[in-house]
């Protein structure tokens, strides 16, 4: 059984590397705790991936007879001039190894850019701003973006599917 240490206390993320987990059929013992990023509340570009790299190190100097260590973090990516929400996992191995995936992304809304160029928290006016949507299934499915949780399982079960099949496969 592989003892997994993740770096994070959030329950969304705990969630779905836990989903992803079971769906790949891993026999694991779950560790947690909230550990330093050493990047923003909000990570732009090249910190996102930084601070899931950060997480997943840092959370092995916590669990020492972790096996894994696994960081997941959520940010925002310029392409082509336009901020899209993404977000990056990383497993570290307890001999070093790094393997480190990311998610699908989607462009952040207008009204979200002005609060992150300002340095205001995105998710600090989300459900007022959702709650102007309408009533339909694309809209249903746009809040479970916004509320980051495709994105985080995309991100988790990329990386483990890429430790399962790296001595294989890379």
């Amino acid at each position: 059984m592989l003892k997994i240490a993740v770096a994070t206390d959030s329950r969304y993320k705990l969630n779905a590397i836990k989903k992803a987990i079971f769906a790949l059929d891993i026999d694991a013992e779950i560790l947690n705790a909230d550990v330093t990023t050493g990047v923003p509340d909000q990570p732009t570009n090249d910190k996102v991936q930084q601070g899931a790299i950060n997480r997943a190190e840092n959370i092995l100097e916590v669990f020492r007879e972790a096996d894994l260590g696994v960081g997941v973090e959520f940010g925002y990516e310029l392409h082509e001039g336009k901020y899209h929400m993404i977000c990056w996992a990383c497993i570290v191995t307890r001999s070093g190894e790094k393997l480190t995936e990311h998610s699908s992304s989607l462009e952040l809304p207008k009204i979200l850019v002005s609060y992150l160029e300002d340095d205001i928290n995105v998710a600090s006016d989300l459900n007022q701003i959702l709650d102007k949507l309408p009533e339909r299934e694309y809209t249903r499915i746009f809040r479970q973006y916004l509320k980051k949780r495709v994105f985080i399982y995309e991100s988790v079960n990329n990386v483990f599917l890429r430790y399962l099949l790296d001595k294989e496969m890379y």
